[in-house]
């Protein structure tokens, strides 16, 4: 991937109203409704994506809240590293109930230093006039071989990327599971890659549901200035229960391997 300038998407679900303004249950996940994250630890190129809760927000006589969400960063010295000015986003509230799931989500731009940084997301609720923080600290680890933006997406009428899907699904739905090889090594002859992935879905018990597991990897055609590079498996979810995706590559150039889980709760549709 190119150096690029860390991308902000700031995202949100049906609200709810209630009383005083707050920013709460925040947790780091993979990709927006994912499954939350082991840790606050990225390469650079990966996606960083912070789910949260804002809780009662003061509503119109016609339903309709109105807030606006901004967001930057700074290294361990205090440094700005990026901004985004406030974005006003207005909803009605459809659902009530007390609550509304919000997103905060960066690309970690691929010539990012690595160090200590820390995210600050600013929301502020117009009708009643009050503002409240989030920060978030996250690390940039040096680049090395690993997995980055693992994500689940809907696989709708067979397409590459669909929607992002939810870390609870209903059997009979088909997702795709999207992970990223980063920081390959080349052959010196021919400037080609060689890297082999692979999932397995583990049950609640911790076994294997199939003997075998899912198989992929790239090894040519990867354009030369690209560092990483998508792989995608289909995931029928065909019965309820608790599950693990774990997902594995390997360098065979520079003989190294990374490894991953995501954790996926399929229930029956009623």
């Amino acid at each position: 991937m190119g150096s690029t300038l860390p991308l902000l998407l700031l995202l949100s679900l049906a609200p709810a109203q209630g009383e005083k303004l707050a920013l709460s249950n925040a947790r780091s996940t993979y990709g927006v409704l994912g499954p939350e994250r082991p840790d606050d630890k990225y390469l650079p190129g990966d996606i960083l994506c912070v789910t949260f809760d804002i809780e009662n927000l003061k509503a119109d006589d016609t339903g309709l809240v109105s807030y606006k969400m901004g967001l930057e960063t700074r290294n361990k010295k205090g440094e700005k590293q990026y901004s985004r000015d406030p974005q006003e986003i207005k909803v009605l509230l459809t659902l009530a109930g007390g609550r509304m799931p919000a997103f905060a989500v960066i690309e970690i731009g691929s010539d990012t230093p690595a160090g200590e940084y820390t995210m600050a997301v600013t929301v502020t609720d117009q009708n009643a006039k009050t503002t409240e923080n989030l920060t978030r600290k996250y690390e940039i680890l040096p680049k090395a071989f690993g997995l980055t933006r693992i994500h689940a997406t809907y696989n709708f009428f067979n397409s590459t990327q669909g929607p992002p899907a939810p870390a609870v699904g209903v059997a009979g739905q088909n997702y795709l599971m999207n992970v990223w090889a980063a920081n390959f090594e080349r052959a010196k002859e021919g400037g080609d890659p060689d890297v082999t992935a692979e999932m397995t879905v583990l049950d609640e018990e911790g076994k294997a549901t199939l003997a075998k597991p899912f198989t992929g990897g790239f090894s040519k055609d990867v354009p030369e200035k690209l560092t990483s590079m998508p792989m995608q498996f289909l995931l029928e979810l065909n019965r309820p229960g608790k599950f693990t995706i774990k997902l594995k590559a390997t360098d065979r150039l520079a003989k190294k391997t990374a490894e991953a889980t995501y954790r996926l709760t399929v229930v029956e549709s009623k």
